[in-house]
């Protein structure tokens, strides 16, 4: 999913977990964000992504 976190994108792996959600990076240099589910909003999923070369 992609995530608007303090008006910056940022794409995350969405986790629920009861009444909170984990965004995990898919690089492990950052840190999970754990957030109360009545405070994320899903406006889309990521069904892909291209890279260049």
């Amino acid at each position: 999913m992609i995530a608007v976190i303090d008006d910056e994108a940022t794409m995350k792996r969405y986790n629920p977990m009861g009444s909170q959600v984990i965004l995990q990076s898919e690089n492990h240099a950052y840190e999970p964000i754990l957030m109360d589910s009545e405070d994320v909003k899903i406006n889309g999923k990521v069904i892909g992504v291209l890279k260049g070369k």
